[in-house]
């Protein structure tokens, strides 16, 4: 049975009126009813987290033009999953069944799309064999930037290449500007190898790359704060707990101890649209 957390009663005092644990308890409800596992012990700002870092990974249903690199090569074996998957993404379909199953779990953290800004979908035929609403996981996989209005395919390659200096490299070449804005000028003491970039990426440090001709970029993703979460979604749940309170500030300001609040939350699509109600009795 679907639950759905209001907060609708008179309050007798200030004291009584905690908005942001309205919002936890809102995101835990919308959060379960999806299917995640939130665990019970899970402080406010716990909840927050995850639900913020899963929204970070998730893709909007919304047509997007498609861009693929100039080199790109679409072995055979996934020619068929991979023109379904740009179909999927010019026409808005739910991309969810081509991401990967971490997307189970709202608390994992994507090392390359924090760091590089890049996810990969797996353009496999059928349906997986023990996950469902994911597609079956086969051969390459296909690395892509994904924007608001864009998806720009980088390459098809194998899994778990996160690391691989070529997928920047060809962001580089074909699409710089979507780039520009990490770009660290002079040089570089030290330039990473693949191998050597999986050592910072795995501590959660970010670190510069150098291209072939000598161009530098430090994390297009945004990086990585020191417990694994992505800068902009820990940003992001910034912004959201500030909005929060300076809405609840404003309702004890304004309504006084005795006038009942309500804090309603909806989320459509992976985007939370949040209100904050102040009734008069």
């Amino acid at each position: 049975m679907t639950r759905r957390h209001t907060l609708d009663s008179v309050r007798h005092s200030n004291d009584a009126v905690d908005f942001i644990a309205d919002l936890a308890a809102f995101l835990r409800d919308e959060l379960t009813n999806r299917g995640y596992l939130i665990e019970t012990s899970a402080t406010n700002g716990q909840v927050i987290d995850q639900f913020v870092r899963l929204r970070h990974r998730w893709v909007v249903a919304k047509p997007r033009t498609a861009h693929l690199a100039a080199n790109l090569k679409v072995p055979l074996e996934v020619r068929v999953g991979f023109d379904a998957l740009i179909a999927a993404v010019e026409n808005g379909d739910n991309l969810l069944p081509y991401q990967s199953t971490s997307m189970l779990k709202p608390g994992f953290d994507d090392g390359m799309l924090n760091d590089w800004g890049i996810q990969h979908f797996h353009a496999g035929l059928g349906l997986h064999p023990t996950t469902p609403g994911f597609n079956a996981r086969f051969g390459p996989i296909v690395y892509a930037v994904v924007t608001d209005n864009d998806a720009y395919v980088v390459t098809i390659d194998q899994h778990q290449r996160w690391t691989l200096r070529s997928l920047l490299e060809t962001i580089h070449v074909n699409w710089p500007r979507l780039i520009a804005h990490c770009r660290v000028e002079g040089q570089l003491s030290h330039h990473l190898t693949e191998v050597e970039h999986k050592q910072p990426r795995s501590a959660n440090i970010n670190s510069a790359l150098s291209m072939l001709d000598g161009t530098n970029y430090m994390s297009p993703g945004g990086g990585a704060t020191t417990n694994g979460m992505s800068v902009m979604a820990r940003l992001d749940a910034i912004a959201l707990t500030s909005a929060i309170r300076d809405k609840e500030r404003a309702w004890r300001n304004e309504q006084g101890a005795t006038a009942p609040a309500r804090l309603a939350c909806s989320w459509h699509e992976g985007k939370l649209r949040h209100q904050i109600q102040s009734i008069s009795s």
